[in-house]
């Protein structure tokens, strides 16, 4: 399994202009990897994403990201970029 990470932007409805909010990393190993650049964006994700009755935290690895990928990327406000 590659290294996958996933780029959360959020998109200002005004101005267009995108400011990054976080970088989630799935390492070799299933552990994710967090680079938060945005406090309240951190809390949100500490609460997990939820999906389908589910709720994901970080913790739970390539699922979480698979979540994190569906949710937000179905947002208008929120853009996620897979690299």
């Amino acid at each position: 399994m590659a290294k996958r990470s996933l780029t959360v932007t959020q998109i200002d409805p005004r101005t267009r202009k995108s400011r990054e909010l976080a970088k989630f990393t799935l390492e070799r190993n299933g552990k994710i990897r967090e680079e938060y650049k945005d406090t309240r964006f951190r809390l949100d994700m500490r609460r997990g994403v939820k999906t389908h009755g589910r709720t994901f935290k970080p913790k739970d690895g390539y699922k979480f990201m698979g979540a994190l990928e569906k949710v937000f990327s179905a947002r208008s406000m929120f853009d996620v970029v897979r690299s």
